[in-house]
């Protein structure tokens, strides 16, 4: 049976901003990053080893499978 590989997990978001080489690159996401809390009143987590998500949602396929993701 197959699986979802993109999975919330505990990385640390924080981090994931910080390990980014651009100086740029960090600045733009910490500002996307408060705005986006803002939006939608939910603190970011990891999905997999590079998506940051916001909320979480049941997803239902036509099969009737259903699955978690990230709401934004």
């Amino acid at each position: 049976m197959s699986y979802l590989k993109t999975q919330p997990n505990s990385n640390s978001v924080q981090k994931y901003i910080n390990d980014s080489p651009n100086p740029k690159t960090k600045n733009d996401f910490q500002v996307v990053l408060n705005e986006m809390k803002n939006v939608c009143d939910e603190e970011p987590v990891m999905w997999g080893p590079s998506i940051v998500g916001f909320g979480r949602y049941k997803m239902a396929y036509k099969s009737g499978k259903t699955t978690e993701w990230m709401l934004l």
